[in-house]
């Protein structure tokens, strides 16, 4: 049987012979943001992970992909709901154990270390859910400028001015107190379990 390949000649190799491109990061992926009423994006999960470190971006934000037209929670994504997950708490390990023995033998310890978990971001603040609640009773949308939601103070204000010109403005007067004062003791909230964290014994 002839063979026409030259003695120490390497058959070429295919192109389909290369490994496989690794599959793309879930993170890759593009979102828009509903802040406010107003939409932002797209963003990359790695933004939006930044939003979540900084306080931007809350677990009760609106979120859509960009292929879909369905807006959830962040908290909902497959994919963004990890960024609110709590940081594993390290469990404390066996007792130091000693051994000793007689005659020469070497006394053994074992000891164990661990790090304190950083320290958290205050993800709130110290609001009084009263004040919010008579500030927006006094003026709507004032409680939600104390809150710190200028976006829908001005949002509540618009909407009242319309409304009463059909006589419903008392809707978005009794919307504007209870959201205030919802969110002021959310705040209020989040801001004491910080502190609770901050001065537990290590």
């Amino acid at each position: 049987m002839n063979d026409d390949r030259q003695d120490g000649a390497l058959p070429a190799t295919r192109s389909a012979d290369a490994p496989p491109t690794a599959p793309p990061h879930p993170l890759d992926g593009q979102w828009f943001m509903r802040v406010d009423g107003r939409d932002y994006g797209p963003y990359t999960g790695h933004q939006l992970k930044a939003f979540a470190e900084d306080g931007r971006l809350e677990p009760d934000t609106e979120i859509r992909r960009e292929a879909s037209a369905e807006w959830v929670a962040a908290e909902m994504d497959v994919a963004i709901r990890k960024f609110f997950q709590p940081a594993p708490v390290p469990q404390p390990g066996p007792e130091p154990q000693v051994a000793t023995a007689s005659d020469r033998s070497t006394v053994v310890q074992v000891t164990n270390t661990f790090q304190q978990p950083a320290a958290l971001v205050d993800p709130g603040a110290n609001k009084s859910p009263g004040l919010a609640l008579l500030l927006s009773f006094l003026f709507v949308g004032l409680g939600q400028f104390y809150n710190g939601d200028v976006g829908k103070g001005f949002l509540m204000i618009l909407g009242c001015i319309l409304l009463w010109l059909v006589f419903l403005g008392w809707i978005i007067n009794i919307w504007s107190m209870i959201d205030a004062y919802t969110k002021a003791k959310e705040l209020r909230d989040r801001h004491q379990a910080y502190i609770a964290a901050q001065t537990r014994p290590a």
